[in-house]
C-alpha cells in the first residue's frame, strides 16, 4: 500500500518532465492498442524496449497502458477501419514497403488492427500526456505558491506533516523546489540500464535459434497452431536442427473444432526439410514435408477445447421462388436437403477456412470483373469468421509468400469412416499467398483402391476441382438426406464424378451421378434400375451452396431403363413361345446370313414401339 502511495507522490514530487510524461503515455498507449504479440511481435517488443531505454515513468506507463488495453479491445472495429485507411489508402506504398522490408516485416504492419492501433494509440497517448502534464504542472504551481507562505512552511516542519510527506512523497523537501521542477522540460532522456537490457534482449533474439530448447519450441508451435486450428493441439516433442535444416514433430494431434471428442488429424511423426529462407523479411519455406502414421477422425482419450470463435457459415443462398420453378427442377439449400445441416455446414466452413490458408489470392484483384468477392466483402467475411485481430492485408505481401511448402507427402492415411481404405495425399507449392507462387499450387488425394479421388489446382486464387467417389452405398446417401426427401432409390450404390471450379471460396461443381444396381420407386411402383445417370448441380459459397438435382434428367434415364426392360421382356416372351419357328416366319436362314430372325424380330419390335410413341406424342 505504502509503495503505491509513494509512487503517486513520487510521480508528482519527483523529476517527471513533459518529455518523460509524453514518451510514457504515447508508448504505453500504443502497446495497449496493439492486438497482441502474435499479430505484431516487432511492434510489441520495440514498445517495451523503448519504455526501458527512454527514461519513462513505469508507474504512469502501467496506469495508461491498462486503460489503453481496455479501450483497444473495445475499439478493435475502429482500429480495423483506421488500418484499412492506412494500408489500402493514401499510404499504401509506404505500408507495402514496411510489410516486406527486412526487420520491419516482423512488426505486423500487414495486420489491420495493429496498424490502426498504432495510430489510435499514439493519439490517445498524446491526449493522456496533455492531461497528465496539466495535472502535474498545476499541482507544482500550487505547491510553489505555498512554499512562500509562512504558515505552510511552519506546518510542513510539524512532525505529523513530515510523516505524511514521507508516506506520499518520500519527503516534502527535495534537492529542487517546486518552481524549479516545473521549469524543467526534458530531464534525462535515456535510462542507461535500459540500454543494457535492450542489448542483452536483442542479442538473445539473434542467438535464439541456437539456444532454444525443444520443450519451449513445442510450446511455441502449439500456441501458434491452436488459433489456426480453432481447438486443442497436442504434440509430444519438436526437434529443430538448423545445421542440417531438419524439423521433426512427434505425435501431433489436431482436435476437431466441431466434434471435440475426435481428432481432425493426427500423425505419429512429421518431418520437414527446411529451405533457405529470408528470415529478416519473415519469409520461409519447406522443401519437403513428409507425414507418417496419419489418421483422420480418430476418437480422443479426452475431449479437447474450442479456441476462438467458430467460423460462421456463409449466408443462406438466394433460392428461386418454388412456385416459379418446375416441380422436377427444384433448387435446395443445405438446410432444405440434408438431415444434419448445421453439422455439415460447420465442417464445410472449416474446410473453407483451411483452403483459404493455402489459396490466399490477391484480394485487390477480386471482383474487378464483376465476379467473386470484392476486397471489401472479403475483409468483412474474414473479420466475421476470424475476428478483427486476425485479418491481414495479404495482398500487400510481395515478391515471395510468407510461408510455402514446396512438396507435401502424406501416405497411408486411415479414415475411421472408411475401414480397410487408405488415402495418399500429395501437394505442391502450397503457400499462404498463392498469387505469389510461380505456376500453380496443387493438392491431390487418392485412395489405394481408387474408390475416392480429389484433385485441386490453385492458380491465382482459382482453379479446376475434380472429384470422384465410387461404390458409395445408396443407404448411406439416404441417411444423409432429410426424412421427408422422398428419395426414390434403394439398394445398390452410386458412382459420382465431378469436374468443376473453386474460386475464392465459391464452388461450381456439377456432380455426374450414376445409380448402379438400385431399385427405383416411381408413381407408386418399384422398378429395377441397373444403371440410371443424372446430374446434381452444386454452386455458390463452398460452406453453404445451392443444390439443384436435375430430376428431369433422372426421369428420362429411368424411363429409358424401363423401356429397355420392357423390350427385353417382350423379346424373351416371343423367343420362349415361338423359338426357332419365328426365324423362318421372318426370313429364317442361318446366322451366317448376317441377321437372324430374332434380330429382325427385335428390329420390328423397336419400330413398332417407336411408331406407338410418336403417335401418342402426336395426340
Amino acid at each position: 500500500m505504502i509503495p503505491s502511495l509513494r509512487s503517486v507522490g513520487g510521480f508528482l514530487r519527483g523529476d517527471s518532465t513533459p518529455f518523460q510524461i509524453f514518451s510514457t503515455t504515447i508508448l504505453a498507449s500504443i502497446i495497449g492498442f496493439l492486438p497482441g504479440f502474435q499479430q505484431a511481435p516487432g511492434m510489441m517488443l520495440a514498445g517495451f524496449l523503448l519504455l526501458l531505454i527512454v527514461n519513462t515513468n513505469l508507474f504512469l506507463a502501467g496506469i495508461v497502458g491498462s486503460i489503453a488495453r481496455l479501450l483497444g479491445l473495445a475499439l478493435q472495429p475502429v482500429s480495423f477501419g483506421v488500418g484499412r485507411w492506412l494500408i489500402d489508402g493514401p499510404l499504401s506504398s509506404l505500408f507495402t514497403s514496411l510489410i516486406n522490408g527486412p526487420v520491419t516485416a516482423w512488426f505486423g504492419f500487414e495486420n489491420y488492427v495493429a496498424s490502426g492501433g498504432l495510430l489510435l494509440g499514439a493519439v490517445f497517448g498524446l491526449v493522456a500526456g496533455i492531461v497528465f502534464s496539466g495535472i502535474i504542472a498545476g499541482f507544482r504551481k500550487r505547491m510553489a505558491a505555498l512554499e512562500s507562505v509562512e504558515t505552510f512552511q511552519k506546518a510542513s516542519n510539524f512532525w505529523l506533516s513530515r510523516f505524511f510527506g514521507w508516506i506520499f512523497f518520500g519527503g516534502l523537501k527535495g534537492k529542487e523546489d517546486w518552481e524549479t521542477m516545473n521549469q524543467r522540460k526534458i530531464g534525462k532522456p535515456v535510462r542507461f540500464i535500459g540500454i543494457g537490457i535492450a542489448v542483452v534482449v536483442i542479442g538473445l533474439l539473434v542467438a535464439s535459434p541456437y539456444l532454444i530448447s525443444n520443450t519451449w519450441l513445442a510450446s511455441v508451435v502449439r500456441n501458434q497452431v491452436e488459433p489456426l486450428n480453432g481447438a486443442t493441439v497436442d504434440l509430444e516433442a519438436v526437434d529443430l536442427d538448423l545445421a542440417s535444416g531438419k524439423l521433426a514433430v512427434e505425435t501431433l494431434a489436431l482436435c476437431d473444432p466441431n466434434e471435440l471428442k475426435q481428432n481432425l488429424f493426427q500423425s505419429v511423426r512429421l518431418e520437414a526439410s527446411l529451405s533457405e529462407s529470408d528470415l529478416l523479411s519473415r519469409k520461409y519455406a519447406i522443401d519437403r514435408l513428409e507425414v507418417s502414421g496419419a489418421k483422420i477422425n480418430e476418437m480422443r482419450e479426452q475431449p479437447g477445447k474450442r479456441i476462438g470463435p467458430k467460423p460462421e457459415p456463409s449466408a443462406d443462398p438466394d433460392l428461386p421462388d418454388p412456385t416459379q420453378e418446375d416441380e422436377d427442377e427444384r433448387t435446395f439449400s443445405i438446410e432444405g436437403a440434408v438431415d444434419k445441416a448445421d453439422e455439415l455446414k460447420a465442417h464445410l466452413a472449416e474446410l473453407k477456412k483451411w483452403l483459404g490458408k493455402i489459396s490466399g489470392g490477391k484480394e485487390e484483384d477480386a471482383g474487378i470483373d464483376g465476379e467473386g468477392e470484392t476486397l471489401e466483402e472479403r475483409l468483412e467475411r474474414l473479420a466475421k469468421e476470424l475476428g478483427y485481430a486476425q485479418v491481414i492485408a495479404s495482398h500487400r505481401i510481395a515478391d515471395k509468400p510468407r510461408f510455402t511448402i514446396h512438396e507435401l507427402v502424406v501416405n497411408d492415411v486411415t479414415v475411421r469412416q472408411m475401414p480397410g481404405e487408405t488415402l495418399n495425399v500429395l501437394g505442391t507449392d502450397l503457400s499462404t499467398e498463392a498469387h505469389l507462387v510461380e505456376g500453380a499450387s496443387t493438392l491431390q488425394v487418392t485412395s489405394d483402391s481408387d474408390r475416392l479421388g480429389l484433385a485441386l489446382t490453385i492458380d491465382k486464387d482459382s482453379g479446376p476441382l475434380t472429384f470422384h467417389y465410387r461404390e458409395l452405398p445408396t443407404e448411406t446417401v439416404k441417411g444423409w438426406l432429410k426424412k421427408d426427401s422422398k428419395f426414390p432409390f434403394s439398394g445398390g450404390h452410386f458412382n459420382i464424378e465431378a469436374n468443376g471450379t473453386l474460386t475464392g471460396g465459391e464452388v461450381h461443381l456439377p456432380l455426374q451421378v450414376t445409380a448402379v444396381g438400385s431399385q427405383l420407386q416411381l408413381g407408386g411402383r418399384t422398378f429395377n434400375a441397373p444403371e440410371v445417370p443424372f446430374t446434381v448441380l452444386i454452386s455458390g459459397a463452398l460452406d453453404n451452396p445451392r443444390i439443384r438435382p436435375q430430376l428431369k434428367e433422372l426421369l428420362r434415364g429411368a424411363k429409358g431403363q424401363l423401356l429397355e426392360e420392357g423390350k427385353s421382356k417382350v423379346r424373351d416372351k416371343i423367343n420362349e413361345k415361338l423359338g426357332d419357328r419365328f426365324n423362318g416366319i421372318l426370313g429364317g436362314g442361318s446366322e451366317e446370313d448376317g441377321e437372324s430372325g430374332m434380330d429382325k424380330a427385335g428390329s420390328a419390335l423397336d419400330s413398332f414401339l417407336q411408331r406407338r410413341k410418336e403417335k401418342k406424342e402426336g395426340k
